[in-house]
């Protein structure tokens, strides 16, 4: 299909997008969950489906939820693999367990700050609210500054997380 649209500003990143690819970049496969019908967003963490072979994931949506990765933007997803808010059910999931990825910021951010993922807003914030966000600081740290809806990044380091 050729291109019909020129952007006149490129953006600073897109949610989800491999910050830089240093040498400790981790990614795993995975397949967004049949049984779930809610769209997997890139920059958002998902959890593994307990019960599943098919190495199935799902997207954090609860306080109680145990990350395993992050969702990955790539720009190889098929067009039918890919909703309105990100990747389908039943769609490959690209998960980063360790390297650096663009994330939406829910708040004023600094650089080397430890982050949890808010839950109820898909952005990630430097202090816990109660039952709304996940405690990821120890494997998810700010390597960026930014604000609310700044695009950020984060070191992530899940390798040694169930």
């Amino acid at each position: 299909m050729p291109q019909t649209t020129y952007r006149t500003v490129m953006p600073v990143g897109i949610e989800g997008a491999i910050a830089d690819d240093g040498p400790a970049v981790d990614i795993e496969s995975r397949v967004s969950s049949l049984s779930n019908a809610t769209e997997i967003p890139f920059g958002r963490p998902v959890a593994s489906v307990s019960g599943s072979s098919a190495k199935a994931c799902v997207l954090c949506t609860s306080y109680t939820d145990t990350p395993i990765g992050i969702a990955v933007h790539s720009h190889s997803y098929a067009a039918e693999e890919l909703g309105t808010a990100g990747i389908k059910s039943g769609a490959m999931v690209n998960v980063l367990r360790h390297g650096r990825i663009r994330v939406k910021a829910g708040g004023s951010i600094e650089d080397g700050q430890r982050l949890h993922y808010q839950t109820s807003k898909g952005k990630w914030v430097t202090s816990a609210v109660a039952t709304d966000t996940i405690d990821l600081t120890a494997q998810v740290i700010a390597r960026s500054s930014g604000v609310l809806n700044d695009l950020i990044i984060a070191e992530v380091d899940m390798s040694n997380k169930s």
